[in-house]
């Protein structure tokens, strides 16, 4: 079969050709309840074929016998019926013929930790820098313990807005000690918002309202820490290198550069990416799955993928962007060792740049389409 964007595009049996295979079918199908009608529909067309000579001929070289859930796969998808590919190389997945191989399959089976295996799936592949090393090698284990102590997602991400607001309120001290104790907390106050999509991953817990409070306290913990630390540069005594004296237009800076940002991200998101392309529609009686592959982007319009396929250039690319985790990091980092000052150009420039860089991609991106 092939697979694009997690989704099953096209599917083989002897019958069928799938174009440019990546994938392979573990021979097993779910189908959801609201799905059945359109299962049933399938099936029959399948069988009517099969009773008909001549209308859904063997594929060339192929004396294979046809399966059924492989051709309950092809019917499902070139009927348009979206299918997803949840097959995972970690988990076991062996259709066994004999007694023998099914104690070799039972065996290989129970040989899987499947909780650890959810555990690690539950991790996002495309997170930051910081996020994957620093942060997803032991949260797991968080998730875990707080899966066990009936945490939901939703109360891990008011947690991460606490920690945070206690951030702010050590920030706004004005002290060397106040500094560095907000520091620590901003920090901590980032794990536990890697741990809430972890959990609600974990425990199949996700909602469109964990989403949207997952977002807007994002950016509420952000600005209490930035008002936090505006005060407290004003706050600390004079001579003092934590005092900053009055940087609220840099904090006010900081938070209308970052409103811009995500005002950006969100936009393209809903608007320049558009709707997903529709399933497509096959004949079951077409051997080919007739993909028209489109012309292929060139030039600059594929700098985006050709880099990304280098480990250095794609950390690097999204380091650039300054994502939360970095963007935190630089926030603990410059108040803990300097002072509010410090932080608020840091912010401004390096956001500044990661603006123009995200613009660029987007930018890239639509012609690439």
């Amino acid at each position: 079969m092939r697979v694009e964007c997690g989704r099953i595009v096209s599917a083989g049996s002897p019958r069928h050709r799938v174009t440019e295979p990546n994938a392979a079918s573990p021979g097993v199908l779910r189908v959801g309840r609201a799905r059945l009608e359109e299962l049933a529909d399938v099936a029959e067309r399948l069988a009517v074929l099969l009773e008909t000579p001549g209308a859904m001929p063997l594929l060339p070289g192929t004396g294979r016998e046809d399966e059924a859930v492989g051709l309950l796969l092809v019917g499902l998808v070139r009927s348009g019926v979206p299918v997803a590919d949840r097959s995972d190389p970690r988990l076991v997945c062996v259709r066994a013929d004999d007694q023998h191989a099914a104690h070799a399959a039972h065996a290989a089976v129970t040989a899987v930790d499947e909780d650890r295996v959810r555990l690690r799936a539950a991790v996002k592949g495309d997170d930051g820098f910081l996020a994957t090393y620093a942060v997803s090698g032991y949260s797991p284990f968080l998730v875990r313990l707080a899966a066990r102590r009936g945490l939901t997602p939703n109360t891990v991400t008011c947690m991460s807005m606490g920690v945070a607001a206690l951030a702010a309120v050590w920030f706004a001290a004005g002290t060397r000690t106040g500094m560095v104790v907000g520091a620590v907390l901003f920090l901590l106050s980032f794990v536990l918002d890697c741990v809430d999509g972890q959990l609600a991953r974990y425990t199949r817990r996700s909602s469109p309202l964990g989403a949207w409070l997952d977002a807007v306290l994002d950016r509420a913990k952000e600005y209490a820490v930035y008002a936090g630390l505006a005060v407290g540069a004003g706050a600390a005594a004079v001579g003092d290198p934590v005092h900053a004296g009055d940087v609220w237009p840099l904090a006010v800076a900081a938070m209308a550069l970052q409103t811009v940002r995500h005002m950006i991200d969100f936009s393209f998101g809903a608007r320049a990416e558009g709707p997903a392309d529709p399933p497509r529609v096959i004949p079951l009686t077409v051997h080919d799955d007739a993909r028209d592959p489109g012309p292929e982007p060139g030039g600059v319009a594929r700098l985006p993928e050709r880099t990304s396929r280098v480990g250095a250039l794609h950390w690097a690319k999204k380091t650039a962007t300054l994502p939360i985790g970095e963007r935190f990091a630089l926030v603990a980092v410059t108040a803990a060792v300097g002072n509010a000052r410090w932080t608020f150009t840091a912010l401004l420039l390096w956001g500044g740049l990661a603006a123009a860089s995200t613009l660029t991609g987007r930018l890239l991106r639509t012609i690439s389409r």
